[in-house]
């Protein structure tokens, strides 16, 4: 089984599941921030400055390929595929 955690970050006021991901671009690697959001119903992934948050969203279709458990508690979303 293959595990990834990662530290919720502060924004504004509280700690979120806001998560570093990297993207290949025809120029090679960038890295984005995305909110792990477990609400959403059907959006893969969102990208937007007009969303106004500084970060970007991951969708349902992140949930299709990992087990994704928030420890709100110790402040982290833990991803497990296997």
């Amino acid at each position: 089984m293959y595990t990834v955690e990662f530290n919720y970050a502060r924004h504004r006021i509280r700690y979120v599941p806001i998560i570093p991901i990297s993207l290949r671009s025809k120029d090679g690697w960038i890295e984005v921030w995305a909110y792990v959001d477990s609400g959403a119903f059907y959006m893969e992934v969102g990208f937007s400055p007009k969303l106004g948050v500084g970060f970007n969203l991951l969708g349902m279709d992140l949930f299709d390929r990992y087990k994704v458990t928030f420890d709100n508690k110790a402040k982290k979303v833990i991803f497990e595929k296997g």
